[in-house]
């Protein structure tokens, strides 16, 4: 189910992926390097993020589940409603440039120049645990869109583009319930397109296992950007995910007492983040060049 076919490779003990003739990557590459650039929990918060989706058996497209670049992006996500991060894509439909590779084009408008890192102690909420108690009781599930283009809890009717169509063998009621994330240029791809049958649900049940595993969470990180430091470390214990019964069939999980998806409405739908400092427009990209080609 790869969009792009990808050889995995370790070099040097360093995980890589490996593709050709696929550039658009390096624009979402220079978008996440840039998230990161403004506030470095982006990446700690990532690794330990990561790490718990493996141990707990939700991570890795080619297994059903989400890749790692989805957890990413719902790490951006979470910091940006919560304040934390800007969105480096507001000027996209005001002055867009576009990439054509192959029929498709993508507006490809990043707002990189003259970053600033965030100061120190800046909402210092922001942490693994907080993003478990956002994904589990605060977002909705099947209603919202996961976008770090627009930086703010949308309703899927936001999104015309998206591509709304299940994957074989995900029943109408599992798939009422699904997780949406959108890709920040392709805004056709719906990431969650790798997910195989009772996995949105595992994802969101490991979640709220985890919410409730107080040991192993990282003291909320104040730090902002240029900080340095090494990651905080996760201790993630497994813990086995109930199975539906097979009264009811496979769409009864959803009527499980522990599927509680998100319905706090602190913030409306489609309410703008406030307090994200505003930069300006960059160049137009040109792949090659960013590859060191031309």
């Amino acid at each position: 189910h790869a969009k792009v076919p990808i050889l995995k490779m370790t070099c040097s003990g360093l995980e890589c992926d490996l593709s050709m003739n696929n550039l658009l990557p390096v624009f979402n590459s220079r978008l996440l390097k840039a998230y990161a650039d403004i506030d470095d929990r982006v990446v700690r918060i990532t690794q330990i993020v990561k790490q718990w989706a493996r141990d707990s058996g939700v991570h890795g497209g080619q297994y059903g589940n989400l890749s790692s670049y989805s957890f990413t992006l719902l790490v951006i996500f979470y910091m940006q409603v919560r304040g934390a991060l800007p969105c480096l894509q507001t000027d996209a439909d005001r002055r867009p440039q576009y990439y054509s590779e192959g029929k498709k084009t993508f507006n490809v408008t990043m707002d990189v120049e003259d970053l600033r890192p965030n100061a120190a102690n800046v909402h210092p909420g922001i942490s693994f645990k907080d993003l478990l108690q956002f994904y589990v009781h605060e977002f909705r599930w099947g209603e919202w869109v996961v976008s770090v283009r627009t930086g703010q809890c949308s309703g899927i009717e936001e999104y015309p583009e998206l591509s709304l169509k299940p994957r074989s063998g995900v029943t109408p009621e599992q798939w009422k319930h699904v997780i949406h994330i959108e890709d920040p240029f392709d805004v056709e791809r719906n990431l969650n397109c790798v997910l195989a049958p009772r996995s949105n649900y595992k994802l969101w049940h490991s979640m709220d296992e985890a919410l409730s595993t107080e040991e192993f969470f990282e003291a909320p990180s104040g730090s902002g950007g240029g900080g340095g430091g090494a990651a905080p470390s996760a201790k993630v214990a497994p813990k086995p995910v109930a199975k539906p019964t097979a009264r009811g069939g496979a769409g009864n999980q959803w009527s499980r007492r522990t599927w509680k998806p998100g319905r706090a409405d602190e913030r409306p739908i489609g309410a703008p983040i406030g307090g994200a400092p505003v930069f300006k427009p960059a160049p137009r990209l040109n792949p090659l060049a960013e590859l060191g080609w031309q």
